[in-house]
């Protein structure tokens, strides 16, 4: 097995990315895709315009995925719906600081 590093630039979400990893190519643009089209399926249905809160409700939703489709992820994964609430609330009042 080779230790190459690949990199590879990518768009998630209108913002470009460097990737740098010893998976393929292929399979690191295929991940930025699969990210991106996550963010825009988020924003669309909710209409939310902070990336931060498009970016985390899309992790959100990743993760709920992987814990359906692996058993074993689940009980090492808590996706609580009272946590992602209050990161949302904590999220509101950075970007209300920082304005």
């Amino acid at each position: 097995m080779s230790n190459k590093e690949n990199k590879i630039k990518v768009e998630i979400f209108g913002t470009s990315y460097i990737l740098r990893g010893e998976s393929d190519i292929e399979y690191m643009q295929e991940l930025a895709s699969y990210v991106d089209r996550k963010m825009r399926e988020i924003q669309k249905e909710t209409g939310i315009i902070s990336p931060t809160k498009i970016a985390i409700l899309s992790a959100l939703n990743i993760a709920d995925e992987l814990c359906k489709t692996s058993p074993k992820k689940k009980e090492s994964i808590s996706v609580d719906t009272s946590l992602a609430k209050r990161a949302i609330e904590l999220i509101d009042k950075i970007e209300k600081e920082l304005r």
